[in-house]
């Protein structure tokens, strides 16, 4: 059936090769940026000192992700960069980035049209977690310096107090 209709199978190829062609051709060049950023999250109640050597807590890698494609380390990305990403309040967050997770290495990748926005805004990313992470960071510091200075200030009233029970 094949060699009775050879001049329909090759129009069928034919066709098909220019269809392909043509839907490539149209599509535009896309370019991956990838920053990568080292999360260090060694706790020593998970520590062990096996063959592999030390092991690390994988959900908390799997935090940092979920926290690197969040809106807000998106908007300080937008922020940093300075480039218009189209987010609204109401709009959905852009696509084109995708965070991923190798051990403790989060990669952070961007796909773009335009291979100099693509590096701006994978290493605005990179500086946007890191922000975010240490802003984080900072407001528990904030609550347990108060609170020792707290109890600085309650140690120090008992023993001055402890101090006049025993002059008396």
């Amino acid at each position: 059936a094949l060699l009775r209709h050879k001049v329909l199978f090759a129009f069928i190829v034919v066709l098909w090769v220019v269809v392909t062609a043509s839907y490539t051709a149209t599509r535009p060049v896309l370019y991956r940026s990838t920053a990568s950023v080292l999360i260090e999250n060694f706790n020593k109640s998970f520590m062990s000192y096996a063959d592999e050597g030390m092991t690390y807590v994988q959900d908390v890698t799997k935090a940092q992700r979920i926290l690197a494609q969040s809106r807000p380390v998106i908007l300080r990305t937008a922020d940093i960069s300075g480039e218009d990403l189209g987010i609204s309040p109401d709009s959905t967050l852009p696509g084109g980035f995708e965070a991923r997770v190798d051990g403790q290495l989060l990669y952070l990748q961007v796909v773009d049209e335009d291979v100099e926005r693509a590096k701006k805004l994978a290493n605005a990313w990179s500086d946007a977690f890191v922000k975010e992470m240490t802003l984080r960071a900072q407001a528990p510091k904030g609550f347990l310096d108060k609170s020792l200075e707290d109890q600085r200030k309650d140690w120090m009233s008992k023993q001055e107090a402890l101090n006049n029970i025993k002059r008396d």
